[in-house]
């Protein structure tokens, strides 16, 4: 390079961007000149990762924005894992929003919250509220706090900064993803629905609850009034559960739909551009597949009407479960109809793949003598239509993956 050559600022930041995978080298860039420095901020606060020893590094970084408030707007994803991991920190009462000034981090676009232990619901919907460009959120596995009695969990305007009078707004997402936990997600979805200019932009939704399915039935509303805007659906769904359901169907909605599948996929049939479903089938405590099921329900949605409910539907996916050799499976007569009516190439043109994926149970971990190819070659018999001609167009997989037998408590099964 000549003497005297001077890099452009945009030079200088493709060249954090480069090194971006290099943090020890970015710091060193930092420290060696100044011309490096903001390149070389912007590449390290973009995306901050909280987890182990969460709680500490949140202090630091408190700090750190506190004395210069500006670095908070360079944040664009933020990871939160295990705030609560020590027992020292079990100790500490302090609620989410006072975990980190999140008022700094006006530029966000990722939230990721994983395995955290929470005061107040409405902790959650303080922080979103301070957050106007957020797009993208996850919740995994979040619960309870275990030092704060299971009454103040519902108070209304409890928990700081969590009054909707101090924030009225929400940011308008277009990536959700909440699964599992125990923190009153339902509640959530409801604060959610009240709020048209947080769903109305939703593209992706995965609510997937595992083992305790029926908490996903209060995201179908959020579900629908996404509509015409949501491309991508994952859901857990159980029937008629009375085991953890926080919010049951409506004495009018059992009585208008005959099954809580019908419910979910009547709702999500009015969303028209969906490209991606994913349907997750958890039945409890049952051993035998009881018609009519979610795949009966899936075809009455699937054949009903002129046009199909999704026109644009891409990849079906299907989670089911064979539970060492007993198999929770429907009868061929679904499995038949199914692949019929996704085989119509003039309802679904654009439909290219059709997922099986099968949870093999198994007690403590042991597949024993149940060969997870014999249960896939039986699975792949079972949607035989698609071997056809007319149906080659269509990719059939079918996945197993081994998982271990619940014990006792929710989903235990005998």
């Amino acid at each position: 390079m000549p003497e005297g050559t001077v890099l452009t600022p945009d030079v200088l930041y493709n060249i954090m961007d480069v090194l971006s995978d290099d943090r020890p080298t970015v710091y060193a860039c930092a420290l060696s000149a100044k011309a490096f420095l903001p390149g070389a901020r912007a590449n390290l606060y973009r995306d901050i990762k909280l987890s182990r020893d969460a709680l500490q590094k949140a202090k630091l970084l408190s700090r750190t924005l506190a004395a210069d408030p500006a670095l908070g707007s360079l944040v664009r994803s933020l990871h939160m894992s295990r705030v609560y991991s020590t027992p020292e920190t079990r100790k500490i009462y302090l609620a989410l929003p006072d975990v980190l000034p999140f008022h700094y981090f006006t530029e966000l676009r990722s939230l990721s919250l994983h395995l955290l232990e929470i005061f107040y619901f409405e902790d959650i919907v303080a922080v979103l509220a301070l957050l106007p460009q957020l797009k993208y959120l996850e919740c995994y596995m979040i619960h309870w706090h275990s030092n704060v009695p299971a009454v103040v969990h519902t108070a209304p305007g409890t928990g700081a900064h969590a009054q909707d009078a101090e924030h009225p707004s929400f940011p308008s997402l277009e990536n959700i993803a909440i699964k599992h936990g125990t923190w009153a997600a339902n509640k959530f979805a409801e604060r959610l629905l009240a709020r048209q200019q947080s769903v109305s932009s939703l593209r992706d939704i995965d609510v997937s609850f595992g083992r305790v399915a029926d908490l996903a039935l209060a995201w179908v509303p959020v579900i629908r009034k996404s509509g015409a805007c949501v491309q991508s659906v994952s859901i857990s769904l159980t029937n008629r559960s009375t085991h953890h359901a926080t919010k049951p169907l409506s004495p009018a909605d059992r009585a208008l739909y005959p099954s809580d599948y019908a419910y979910a996929l009547d709702n999500i049939a009015h969303c028209p551009s969906l490209r991606t479903l994913t349907l997750k089938y958890f039945p409890g405590r049952q051993v035998e597949y009881t018609s009519p099921g979610i795949l009966e329900a899936l075809c009455d949605t699937l054949a009903r009407g002129r046009t199909a409910p999704w026109p644009a539907l891409e990849h079906l996916i299907i989670f089911m479960l064979d539970r060492e050799g007993r198999a929770v499976a429907p009868p061929p007569a679904a499995c038949t109809r199914l692949a019929a009516l996704l085989s119509s190439r003039a309802r679904f043109p654009r439909l290219v793949a059709l997922t099986v994926q099968i949870r093999l149970e198994a007690q403590n971990g042991n597949r024993g003598s149940h060969d997870p190819q014999v249960v896939r070659e039986r699975w792949r018999a079972l949607f035989g239509e698609y071997g056809r001609a007319d149906s080659a167009a269509i990719q059939l997989n079918v996945q197993v993956l081994l998982m271990p037998r619940p014990r006792t408590g929710v989903g235990a099964w005998t």
